[in-house]
């Protein structure tokens, strides 16, 4: 069986200082702490999970990521 994902793009959106998914011109989905997806690296995409200390962050498996808010993500969820 193979797994279907909604591939799009997150971006920070400044007034509700959460980052949002995006996919073509359909309204855009805020996102909050604790939420999983699949971030692009590469080639690749990697699970991870969305968290928020002093900043915004993604967390692999023993790794993190802290999030440029000026950057576009390529994920999948």
């Amino acid at each position: 069986m193979r797994e279907t994902y909604i591939r799009g793009q997150m971006q920070f959106h400044d007034e509700s200082e959460r980052w949002t998914f995006h996919v073509g011109d359909r309204q855009p989905y805020g996102l909050h702490c604790g939420d999983l997806f699949e971030i692009k690296i590469g080639e690749r995409y990697h699970p991870c999970r969305l968290e928020m200390a002093s900043d915004w962050y993604v967390l692999f498996s023993g790794a993190t990521l802290q999030l440029i808010r000026s950057q576009t993500y390529q994920v999948r969820m």
